[in-house]
């Protein structure tokens, strides 16, 4: 879809906390099409298990059986590494973050500090 310009980019989605591994997926990915910079690199926003890495969202459902109870945010400080990887070793200027129901106001403030430094630029080439 991507090589017949039916869609602009798509995503892999990074949901650990290795980079090693989410780089050499991409690198697959990235390999099988014409243009490799519209293969964005989506890091996810969530664990599926607590540690030091997590933040209990204390999320509870509406009809109060606790769906959606049990899912942790991810801290800032944890997607520095794979953020830092795709920036310095894979060259990207381009990433999306998953399921930003898993952010908080301390989570945002991590990621602004840490990771969201500069203002964004377009990234669309003007071919």
């Amino acid at each position: 879809w991507l090589d017949n310009g039916w869609i602009d980019w798509f995503e892999v989605g990074c949901y650990g906390e290795e980079p090693d591994p989410a780089l050499m997926e991409w690198l697959k990915q990235a390999k099988m099409v014409k243009r490799p910079e519209c293969v964005w690199v989506t890091l996810g926003m969530y664990n599926s298990q607590p540690g030091p890495s997590a933040v209990d969202m204390k999320r509870i459902s509406v009809t109060g059986d606790g769906m959606g109870a049990g899912i942790w945010g991810r801290k800032a400080e944890a997607l520095v590494p794979m953020y830092e990887a795709f920036r310095d070793r894979a060259k990207l200027n381009g990433f999306a973050f998953f399921d930003l129901s898993n952010v908080n106001d301390d989570i945002l403030r991590g990621m602004k500090e840490l990771i969201l430094k500069e203002k964004a630029v377009p990234w669309y080439p003007e071919d």
